[in-house]
Protein backbone atom coordinates (compact mmCIF):
# COMPACT_ATOMS: atom_id res chain seq x y z
CA UNK A 1 0.00 0.00 0.00
CA UNK A 2 2.87 2.40 0.81
CA UNK A 3 4.13 2.06 -2.77
CA UNK A 4 0.68 2.69 -4.28
CA UNK A 5 -0.04 5.87 -6.24
CA UNK A 6 -3.12 6.44 -4.07
CA UNK A 7 -1.02 6.48 -0.89
CA UNK A 8 1.66 8.73 -2.37
CA UNK A 9 -0.88 11.26 -3.69
CA UNK A 10 -2.64 11.36 -0.32
CA UNK A 11 0.68 11.65 1.53
CA UNK A 12 1.96 14.52 -0.60
CA UNK A 13 -1.41 16.25 -0.39
CA UNK A 14 -1.50 15.85 3.41
CA UNK A 15 2.08 17.10 3.87
CA UNK A 16 1.38 20.10 1.64
CA UNK A 17 -1.87 20.84 3.48
CA UNK A 18 -0.11 20.53 6.86
CA UNK A 19 2.60 22.99 5.82
CA UNK A 20 0.10 25.48 4.36
CA UNK A 21 -2.23 25.30 7.37
CA UNK A 22 0.71 25.61 9.79
CA UNK A 23 2.16 28.65 8.05
CA UNK A 24 -1.24 30.30 7.70
CA UNK A 25 -2.31 29.53 11.28
CA UNK A 26 0.91 30.73 12.89
CA UNK A 27 0.85 33.82 10.68
CA UNK A 28 -2.66 34.59 11.99
CA UNK A 29 -1.51 33.77 15.54
CA UNK A 30 1.40 36.19 15.29
CA UNK A 31 -0.90 38.86 13.86
CA UNK A 32 -3.41 38.25 16.67
CA UNK A 33 -0.66 38.46 19.31
CA UNK A 34 0.70 41.67 17.86
CA UNK A 35 -2.80 43.16 17.61
CA UNK A 36 -3.67 42.28 21.23
CA UNK A 37 -0.37 43.66 22.57
CA UNK A 38 -0.80 46.81 20.50
CA UNK A 39 -4.34 47.28 21.80
CA UNK A 40 -3.06 46.98 25.40
CA UNK A 41 -0.35 49.54 24.68
CA UNK A 42 -2.95 51.88 23.18
CA UNK A 43 -5.21 51.52 26.23
CA UNK A 44 -2.31 52.15 28.64
CA UNK A 45 -1.16 55.13 26.63
CA UNK A 46 -4.64 56.69 26.44
CA UNK A 47 -5.31 56.11 30.14
CA UNK A 48 -2.01 57.59 31.31
CA UNK A 49 -2.26 60.54 28.91
CA UNK A 50 -5.82 61.28 30.01
CA UNK A 51 -4.64 61.41 33.65
CA UNK A 52 -1.78 63.72 32.71
CA UNK A 53 -4.13 66.01 30.77
CA UNK A 54 -6.53 66.11 33.71
CA UNK A 55 -3.72 67.05 36.13
CA UNK A 56 -2.45 69.81 33.85
CA UNK A 57 -5.98 71.15 33.34
CA UNK A 58 -6.57 71.19 37.12
CA UNK A 59 -3.32 73.09 37.75
CA UNK A 60 -4.23 75.55 35.04
CA UNK A 61 -7.65 76.17 36.64
CA UNK A 62 -6.50 75.92 40.27
CA UNK A 63 -2.84 76.95 40.51
CA UNK A 64 -0.82 75.28 43.23
CA UNK A 65 1.54 76.96 45.64
CA UNK A 66 5.02 76.77 44.16
CA UNK A 67 6.52 76.79 47.63
CA UNK A 68 5.27 73.26 48.32
CA UNK A 69 7.98 70.61 48.55
CA UNK A 70 5.46 67.95 47.56
CA UNK A 71 2.21 69.05 45.93
CA UNK A 72 0.44 65.81 46.91
CA UNK A 73 1.19 66.40 50.65
CA UNK A 74 0.63 70.12 50.93
CA UNK A 75 -2.47 70.44 48.74
CA UNK A 76 -5.18 68.05 49.90
CA UNK A 77 -7.63 69.19 47.24
CA UNK A 78 -5.13 68.37 44.47
CA UNK A 79 -4.28 65.01 46.06
CA UNK A 80 -7.97 64.10 46.37
CA UNK A 81 -8.56 65.11 42.74
CA UNK A 82 -5.74 62.93 41.45
CA UNK A 83 -6.82 60.03 43.68
CA UNK A 84 -10.35 60.34 42.30
CA UNK A 85 -9.07 60.31 38.72
CA UNK A 86 -6.91 57.21 39.06
CA UNK A 87 -9.78 55.29 40.69
CA UNK A 88 -12.67 56.61 38.59
CA UNK A 89 -12.76 53.85 35.94
CA UNK A 90 -12.26 50.83 38.17
CA UNK A 91 -15.93 49.86 37.93
CA UNK A 92 -15.72 49.76 34.12
CA UNK A 93 -15.19 46.05 33.23
CA UNK A 94 -13.15 47.04 30.18
CA UNK A 95 -10.80 49.20 32.21
CA UNK A 96 -10.65 47.61 35.66
CA UNK A 97 -7.64 45.56 34.62
CA UNK A 98 -5.65 48.78 34.29
CA UNK A 99 -4.18 50.20 37.48
CA UNK A 100 -2.73 53.69 37.81
CA UNK A 101 0.00 55.03 40.04
CA UNK A 102 1.74 58.37 40.66
CA UNK A 103 5.47 58.31 41.44
CA UNK A 104 8.01 60.98 42.25
CA UNK A 105 11.19 61.48 40.28
CA UNK A 106 13.04 59.00 42.51
CA UNK A 107 10.64 56.24 41.62
CA UNK A 108 8.82 56.19 44.92
CA UNK A 109 5.04 55.67 44.87
CA UNK A 110 2.89 58.60 46.00
CA UNK A 111 -0.60 57.41 44.98
CA UNK A 112 -1.94 54.07 43.76
CA UNK A 113 -5.35 53.00 42.47
CA UNK A 114 -7.14 50.52 44.68
CA UNK A 115 -6.66 47.74 42.08
CA UNK A 116 -2.92 48.29 41.82
CA UNK A 117 -0.83 45.27 42.92
CA UNK A 118 1.69 45.98 45.66
CA UNK A 119 4.68 45.53 43.38
CA UNK A 120 7.46 47.91 42.50
CA UNK A 121 7.06 48.44 38.75
CA UNK A 122 9.76 51.05 38.39
CA UNK A 123 12.59 49.84 36.20
CA UNK A 124 15.75 51.71 37.08
CA UNK A 125 16.96 51.57 33.47
CA UNK A 126 13.90 53.54 32.37
CA UNK A 127 13.93 56.10 35.20
CA UNK A 128 16.62 58.27 33.58
CA UNK A 129 14.60 58.52 30.35
CA UNK A 130 11.47 59.46 32.31
CA UNK A 131 13.28 62.25 34.17
CA UNK A 132 14.39 63.58 30.77
CA UNK A 133 10.72 63.72 29.68
CA UNK A 134 10.59 60.54 27.55
CA UNK A 135 7.62 58.16 27.90
CA UNK A 136 8.53 54.47 28.19
CA UNK A 137 6.82 51.12 27.61
CA UNK A 138 8.12 48.27 29.78
CA UNK A 139 7.35 44.66 30.56
CA UNK A 140 7.82 42.90 33.88
CA UNK A 141 7.54 39.24 34.78
CA UNK A 142 6.66 38.49 38.41
CA UNK A 143 6.38 35.06 40.00
CA UNK A 144 3.41 34.79 42.36
CA UNK A 145 2.21 31.54 43.98
CA UNK A 146 4.15 29.34 41.55
CA UNK A 147 2.68 31.30 38.69
CA UNK A 148 4.52 33.71 36.47
CA UNK A 149 2.51 36.85 35.81
CA UNK A 150 3.52 39.26 33.09
CA UNK A 151 2.69 42.96 33.38
CA UNK A 152 2.70 45.61 30.68
CA UNK A 153 3.69 49.08 31.94
CA UNK A 154 3.45 52.53 30.39
CA UNK A 155 5.26 55.31 32.25
CA UNK A 156 4.78 58.95 31.26
CA UNK A 157 6.43 61.98 32.94
CA UNK A 158 4.33 65.01 33.92
CA UNK A 159 5.91 68.36 34.80
CA UNK A 160 4.23 70.33 37.62
CA UNK A 161 6.04 73.65 37.77
CA UNK A 162 9.64 72.73 38.58
CA UNK A 163 8.95 69.23 39.78
CA UNK A 164 8.72 65.97 37.74
CA UNK A 165 6.26 63.22 38.58
CA UNK A 166 5.62 59.91 36.83
CA UNK A 167 2.21 58.58 35.81
CA UNK A 168 2.29 54.82 35.52
CA UNK A 169 -0.44 52.70 33.80
CA UNK A 170 -0.16 48.97 34.46
CA UNK A 171 -2.07 46.01 33.09
CA UNK A 172 -1.64 42.32 33.71
CA UNK A 173 -1.29 40.24 30.53
CA UNK A 174 -2.62 37.07 32.13
CA UNK A 175 -5.98 37.07 30.32
CA UNK A 176 -4.40 37.91 26.99
CA UNK A 177 -1.62 35.37 27.39
CA UNK A 178 -4.19 32.78 28.46
CA UNK A 179 -6.25 33.54 25.36
CA UNK A 180 -3.14 33.31 23.18
CA UNK A 181 -2.06 30.09 24.87
CA UNK A 182 -5.54 28.60 24.35
CA UNK A 183 -5.53 29.73 20.72
CA UNK A 184 -2.09 28.20 20.15
CA UNK A 185 -3.15 24.94 21.78
CA UNK A 186 -6.28 24.82 19.63
CA UNK A 187 -4.20 25.45 16.53
CA UNK A 188 -1.75 22.67 17.42
CA UNK A 189 -4.67 20.27 18.00
CA UNK A 190 -6.83 21.43 15.07
CA UNK A 191 -4.17 21.27 12.35
CA UNK A 192 -3.29 17.53 12.72
CA UNK A 193 -6.97 16.62 13.12
CA UNK A 194 -7.87 18.63 10.02
CA UNK A 195 -5.04 17.05 8.05
CA UNK A 196 -6.00 13.52 9.16
CA UNK A 197 -9.66 14.06 8.35
CA UNK A 198 -8.79 15.63 5.01
CA UNK A 199 -6.34 12.79 4.27
CA UNK A 200 -9.11 10.26 4.95
CA UNK A 201 -11.48 12.08 2.62
CA UNK A 202 -8.65 12.51 0.11
CA UNK A 203 -7.93 8.78 0.21
CA UNK A 204 -11.58 8.06 -0.58
CA UNK A 205 -11.67 10.62 -3.40
CA UNK A 206 -8.38 9.35 -4.88
CA UNK A 207 -9.73 5.81 -4.71
CA UNK A 208 -12.88 6.88 -6.58
CA UNK A 209 -10.79 8.83 -9.08
CA UNK A 210 -8.39 5.95 -9.72
CA UNK A 211 -11.10 3.29 -10.02
CA UNK A 212 -11.05 3.59 -13.84
CA UNK A 213 -7.31 2.84 -13.74
CA UNK A 214 -8.06 -0.35 -11.79
CA UNK A 215 -10.54 -1.25 -14.53
CA UNK A 216 -7.84 -0.59 -17.12
CA UNK A 217 -5.42 -2.86 -15.22
CA UNK A 218 -7.97 -5.66 -14.85
CA UNK A 219 -8.87 -5.57 -18.52
CA UNK A 220 -5.23 -5.33 -19.62
CA UNK A 221 -4.39 -8.47 -17.58
CA UNK A 222 -7.08 -10.38 -19.46
CA UNK A 223 -5.74 -9.46 -22.91
CA UNK A 224 -3.57 -12.11 -24.57
CA UNK A 225 -2.70 -13.00 -28.13
CA UNK A 226 -5.84 -15.13 -28.22
CA UNK A 227 -8.32 -12.36 -27.32
CA UNK A 228 -6.85 -9.17 -28.73
CA UNK A 229 -10.39 -8.06 -29.56
CA UNK A 230 -10.95 -7.07 -25.90
CA UNK A 231 -10.99 -3.34 -25.24
CA UNK A 232 -10.72 -1.22 -22.10
CA UNK A 233 -14.04 0.33 -21.00
CA UNK A 234 -13.93 4.11 -21.30
CA UNK A 235 -14.81 6.19 -18.18
CA UNK A 236 -17.98 8.30 -18.26
CA UNK A 237 -16.07 11.55 -17.82
CA UNK A 238 -13.85 12.60 -20.71
CA UNK A 239 -10.78 13.43 -18.62
CA UNK A 240 -7.09 12.45 -18.60
CA UNK A 241 -7.92 8.86 -17.63
CA UNK A 242 -10.34 8.71 -20.55
CA UNK A 243 -7.50 9.86 -22.80
CA UNK A 244 -5.22 7.11 -21.42
CA UNK A 245 -7.89 4.41 -21.87
CA UNK A 246 -8.68 5.63 -25.38
CA UNK A 247 -4.97 5.72 -26.28
CA UNK A 248 -4.53 2.16 -25.00
CA UNK A 249 -7.54 1.02 -27.05
CA UNK A 250 -6.06 2.65 -30.14
CA UNK A 251 -2.75 0.95 -29.37
CA UNK A 252 -4.59 -2.39 -29.01
CA UNK A 253 -6.23 -1.75 -32.38
CA UNK A 254 -2.80 -1.31 -33.94
CA UNK A 255 -1.41 -4.38 -32.15
CA UNK A 256 -4.39 -6.49 -33.24
CA UNK A 257 -4.01 -5.25 -36.79
CA UNK A 258 -0.28 -6.02 -36.65
CA UNK A 259 -0.92 -9.55 -35.35
CA UNK A 260 -3.56 -10.15 -38.01
CA UNK A 261 -1.17 -8.84 -40.66
CA UNK A 262 1.57 -11.10 -39.36
CA UNK A 263 -0.81 -14.07 -39.30
CA UNK A 264 -1.94 -13.30 -42.85
CA UNK A 265 1.67 -12.78 -43.89
CA UNK A 266 2.72 -16.18 -42.53
CA UNK A 267 -0.24 -17.84 -44.22
CA UNK A 268 0.50 -16.09 -47.53
CA UNK A 269 4.19 -16.90 -47.25
CA UNK A 270 3.39 -20.56 -46.58
CA UNK A 271 1.08 -20.53 -49.59
CA UNK A 272 3.75 -18.93 -51.78
CA UNK A 273 6.35 -21.48 -50.70
CA UNK A 274 4.01 -24.44 -50.88
CA UNK A 275 3.62 -24.43 -54.67
CA UNK A 276 7.32 -24.42 -55.65
CA UNK A 277 8.23 -26.89 -52.90
CA UNK A 278 5.41 -29.19 -54.01
CA UNK A 279 6.66 -28.95 -57.58
CA UNK A 280 10.24 -29.70 -56.52
CA UNK A 281 9.14 -32.66 -54.41
CA UNK A 282 6.96 -33.98 -57.26
CA UNK A 283 9.77 -33.72 -59.80
CA UNK A 284 12.21 -35.49 -57.46
CA UNK A 285 9.64 -38.23 -56.75
CA UNK A 286 9.20 -38.75 -60.47
CA UNK A 287 12.97 -38.94 -60.97
CA UNK A 288 13.39 -41.51 -58.19
CA UNK A 289 10.62 -43.88 -59.24
CA UNK A 290 12.55 -45.34 -62.19
CA UNK A 291 15.47 -44.79 -64.45
CA UNK A 292 15.09 -41.84 -66.83
CA UNK A 293 16.80 -40.77 -69.96
CA UNK A 294 19.37 -38.01 -69.89
CA UNK A 295 16.92 -35.63 -71.52
CA UNK A 296 14.23 -36.41 -68.96
CA UNK A 297 16.68 -35.78 -66.11
CA UNK A 298 17.64 -32.46 -67.66
CA UNK A 299 13.98 -31.44 -67.88
CA UNK A 300 13.43 -32.40 -64.23
CA UNK A 301 16.55 -30.50 -63.12
CA UNK A 302 15.49 -27.48 -65.18
CA UNK A 303 12.04 -27.48 -63.57
CA UNK A 304 13.56 -27.79 -60.06
CA UNK A 305 16.04 -25.01 -60.86
CA UNK A 306 13.22 -22.67 -61.94
CA UNK A 307 11.30 -23.32 -58.75
CA UNK A 308 14.44 -22.75 -56.64
CA UNK A 309 14.96 -19.46 -58.46
CA UNK A 310 11.36 -18.56 -57.66
CA UNK A 311 11.95 -19.30 -53.96
CA UNK A 312 15.22 -17.35 -54.03
CA UNK A 313 13.49 -14.35 -55.62
CA UNK A 314 10.77 -14.50 -52.95
CA UNK A 315 13.35 -14.59 -50.14
CA UNK A 316 15.28 -11.70 -51.68
CA UNK A 317 12.12 -9.61 -51.93
CA UNK A 318 11.27 -10.38 -48.30
CA UNK A 319 14.76 -9.30 -47.18
CA UNK A 320 14.42 -6.02 -49.12
CA UNK A 321 10.94 -5.44 -47.67
CA UNK A 322 12.21 -6.09 -44.12
CA UNK A 323 15.06 -3.64 -44.66
CA UNK A 324 12.75 -0.81 -45.73
CA UNK A 325 10.12 -1.63 -43.12
CA UNK A 326 12.59 -1.30 -40.24
CA UNK A 327 11.53 2.11 -38.90
CA UNK A 328 14.30 2.06 -36.26
CA UNK A 329 16.80 2.54 -39.10
CA UNK A 330 14.80 5.29 -40.77
CA UNK A 331 17.12 7.78 -42.48
CA UNK A 332 20.11 5.92 -40.94
CA UNK A 333 21.68 5.35 -44.36
CA UNK A 334 20.07 8.34 -46.09
CA UNK A 335 22.45 10.59 -48.00
CA UNK A 336 22.32 13.04 -50.84
CA UNK A 337 20.82 11.35 -53.88
CA UNK A 338 20.00 12.60 -57.40
CA UNK A 339 16.33 11.79 -58.03
CA UNK A 340 16.65 12.34 -61.79
CA UNK A 341 19.55 9.90 -61.96
CA UNK A 342 17.54 7.36 -59.92
CA UNK A 343 14.63 7.68 -62.37
CA UNK A 344 16.94 7.12 -65.36
CA UNK A 345 18.53 4.05 -63.75
CA UNK A 346 15.08 2.66 -62.97
CA UNK A 347 14.06 3.12 -66.61
CA UNK A 348 17.20 1.25 -67.68
CA UNK A 349 16.26 -1.67 -65.41
CA UNK A 350 12.71 -1.88 -66.82
CA UNK A 351 13.61 -1.10 -70.44
CA UNK A 352 14.05 -4.70 -71.63
CA UNK A 353 10.88 -5.85 -69.90
CA UNK A 354 8.98 -2.96 -71.56
CA UNK A 355 10.33 -3.99 -74.98
CA UNK A 356 9.12 -7.57 -74.41
CA UNK A 357 5.66 -6.22 -73.52
CA UNK A 358 5.72 -3.78 -76.49
CA UNK A 359 5.29 -0.82 -74.13
CA UNK A 360 7.10 2.49 -74.65
CA UNK A 361 8.70 4.34 -71.72
CA UNK A 362 8.61 8.16 -71.88
CA UNK A 363 10.49 10.53 -69.53
CA UNK A 364 9.25 14.08 -68.97
CA UNK A 365 11.27 16.46 -66.76
CA UNK A 366 9.72 19.79 -65.75
CA UNK A 367 12.54 22.23 -65.04
CA UNK A 368 15.65 20.90 -66.78
CA UNK A 369 17.94 23.25 -64.82
CA UNK A 370 16.59 22.05 -61.46
CA UNK A 371 18.85 19.98 -59.24
CA UNK A 372 16.66 17.10 -58.07
CA UNK A 373 18.60 16.28 -54.91
CA UNK A 374 16.86 14.49 -52.05
CA UNK A 375 17.95 12.97 -48.75
CA UNK A 376 17.54 9.29 -49.53
CA UNK A 377 19.27 5.99 -50.10
CA UNK A 378 19.67 5.71 -53.88
CA UNK A 379 19.14 1.95 -53.76
CA UNK A 380 15.77 2.47 -52.08
CA UNK A 381 14.77 5.16 -54.59
CA UNK A 382 15.62 2.96 -57.56
CA UNK A 383 13.87 -0.04 -56.01
CA UNK A 384 10.67 1.94 -55.37
CA UNK A 385 10.56 3.69 -58.76
CA UNK A 386 11.53 0.59 -60.78
CA UNK A 387 8.94 -1.59 -58.98
CA UNK A 388 6.13 0.88 -59.75
CA UNK A 389 7.42 1.34 -63.29
CA UNK A 390 7.58 -2.44 -63.82
CA UNK A 391 4.05 -2.74 -62.43
CA UNK A 392 2.87 -0.06 -64.89
CA UNK A 393 4.45 -1.93 -67.80
CA UNK A 394 3.04 -5.28 -66.62
CA UNK A 395 -0.56 -4.07 -66.64
CA UNK A 396 -0.37 -1.83 -69.74
CA UNK A 397 -1.98 -2.77 -73.03
CA UNK A 398 0.25 -3.73 -75.93
CA UNK A 399 1.74 -0.83 -77.96
CA UNK A 400 0.76 1.68 -75.28
CA UNK A 401 2.83 4.21 -73.31
CA UNK A 402 4.09 4.60 -69.77
CA UNK A 403 4.82 8.24 -68.94
CA UNK A 404 7.36 9.03 -66.23
CA UNK A 405 7.19 12.69 -65.19
CA UNK A 406 9.61 14.38 -62.77
CA UNK A 407 8.65 17.81 -61.39
CA UNK A 408 8.74 20.13 -58.39
CA UNK A 409 5.70 20.85 -56.19
CA UNK A 410 6.18 23.35 -53.35
CA UNK A 411 9.02 21.97 -51.17
CA UNK A 412 8.73 18.46 -52.64
CA UNK A 413 9.93 16.59 -55.69
CA UNK A 414 7.38 14.36 -57.40
CA UNK A 415 7.72 11.34 -59.68
CA UNK A 416 4.50 10.50 -61.51
CA UNK A 417 4.28 7.14 -63.30
CA UNK A 418 1.22 6.92 -65.53
CA UNK A 419 0.22 3.95 -67.67
CA UNK A 420 -2.44 3.24 -70.27
CA UNK A 421 -3.45 -0.13 -68.96
CA UNK A 422 -6.22 -2.13 -67.33
CA UNK A 423 -6.45 0.09 -64.26
CA UNK A 424 -7.36 -0.89 -60.71
CA UNK A 425 -10.84 -1.53 -59.36
CA UNK A 426 -12.21 0.39 -56.37
CA UNK A 427 -12.21 -2.83 -54.35
CA UNK A 428 -8.50 -3.42 -54.98
CA UNK A 429 -7.12 0.14 -54.83
CA UNK A 430 -7.15 0.22 -51.03
CA UNK A 431 -5.26 -3.07 -50.69
CA UNK A 432 -2.68 -3.11 -53.46
CA UNK A 433 0.14 -2.15 -51.05
CA UNK A 434 -0.56 -5.15 -48.81
CA UNK A 435 2.05 -7.92 -48.86
CA UNK A 436 1.20 -10.82 -51.19
CA UNK A 437 -2.04 -9.14 -52.24
CA UNK A 438 -2.92 -9.70 -55.86
CA UNK A 439 -6.07 -8.15 -57.26
CA UNK A 440 -8.47 -9.80 -59.61
CA UNK A 441 -6.83 -8.09 -62.61
CA UNK A 442 -3.39 -9.48 -61.68
CA UNK A 443 -4.27 -13.16 -61.40
CA UNK A 444 -2.96 -13.91 -64.90
CA UNK A 445 0.40 -12.19 -64.30
CA UNK A 446 3.47 -13.59 -62.61
CA UNK A 447 4.70 -12.21 -59.30
CA UNK A 448 4.37 -12.55 -55.57
CA UNK A 449 2.45 -9.37 -54.79
CA UNK A 450 5.42 -7.79 -53.01
CA UNK A 451 6.56 -5.16 -55.51
CA UNK A 452 4.23 -2.34 -54.43
CA UNK A 453 4.70 -3.23 -50.73
CA UNK A 454 8.46 -2.80 -51.17
CA UNK A 455 7.94 0.48 -53.06
CA UNK A 456 5.69 1.89 -50.34
CA UNK A 457 8.06 0.87 -47.52
CA UNK A 458 11.08 2.32 -49.38
CA UNK A 459 9.37 5.67 -50.02
CA UNK A 460 8.02 6.00 -46.48
CA UNK A 461 11.48 5.09 -45.17
CA UNK A 462 12.80 8.39 -46.58
CA UNK A 463 9.83 10.48 -45.42
CA UNK A 464 7.88 10.37 -48.69
CA UNK A 465 4.48 9.03 -49.67
CA UNK A 466 2.72 7.34 -52.58
CA UNK A 467 -0.75 8.20 -53.88
CA UNK A 468 -2.81 6.50 -56.62
CA UNK A 469 -5.43 7.55 -59.11
CA UNK A 470 -6.89 4.86 -61.32
CA UNK A 471 -9.78 4.14 -63.62
CA UNK A 472 -10.53 0.62 -64.91
CA UNK A 473 -9.59 0.06 -68.57
CA UNK A 474 -8.04 3.56 -68.81
CA UNK A 475 -4.93 3.26 -66.69
CA UNK A 476 -3.38 4.22 -63.36
CA UNK A 477 -1.20 7.07 -62.11
CA UNK A 478 1.19 6.54 -59.18
CA UNK A 479 2.60 9.70 -57.62
CA UNK A 480 5.73 9.53 -55.42
CA UNK A 481 6.26 12.67 -53.29
CA UNK A 482 9.69 13.14 -51.63
CA UNK A 483 10.94 16.10 -49.52
CA UNK A 484 13.73 18.18 -51.03
CA UNK A 485 17.16 17.96 -49.41
CA UNK A 486 17.74 20.89 -46.96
Amino acid sequence: MIKSVRFRITLWYSVTLFIILSLFSFYLYSKLKTSLYDSVDDMLFLKAESVRDSILNFIEEYPLSSSCADFFNCDKRFADFVSHIINSDIKDPNLNLISLSILNKDGNYILRSVNSPEIDFVLKDSLNDLIKGVSVFDGLSVKQKDEEIIYRIYSAPVRIYDKTYIIQAIRTMSTINLALKTTLRNIIIAIPLTVLFTAFLGMLMVKMTLNPINNITRTAKQITDENLHLRIPLPKNRDEIWDVANFLNEMLDRIEKYFLNQKTFIQDLAHQLKTPITVIKGEIDVALKKERTEMEYKEIIKSVYEEINRISELIENLIVLARFSNLENKYSSAKKADLLNAVKKSMDLVKKYAELKSVKLNLIVDGISENFYVKADEFGLIKAISNIMENAVKYSYKDKNVFVRLYKEDSFFCVEIKDEGIGISKEDIGRIFERFYRGENSSNNEGFGLGLSIAKAAVENIGGKITIESEPNKGSAFKITIPKKD
